[in-house]
């Protein structure tokens, strides 16, 4: 039984913790001729997933790993 808790432990639990990480995309908002847009709203499309840019067009989403428009 030991060696089954010890197994788990070093290998599957790391791998669970691993996988459950969420990813940061960052960037800075702007208009076409390139002026930053301050508190625009950025989202992933099709989810719930949105935040707002700050006073200097700067934003952050933290998005589990998977394929994002």
């Amino acid at each position: 039984m030991s060696k089954i808790f010890l197994f788990f432990c070093i290998f599957l639990f790391p791998a669970m913790v691993l996988a459950q990480q969420k990813r940061q995309v960052t960037g800075i908002v702007t208009d076409n001729r390139g002026v930053r847009l301050p508190f625009a709203a950025v989202f992933a499309e099709n989810t719930t997933i949105n935040t707002v840019a700050n006073e200097q067009g700067f934003y952050r989403l933290r998005l589990n790993p998977g394929p994002y428009k």
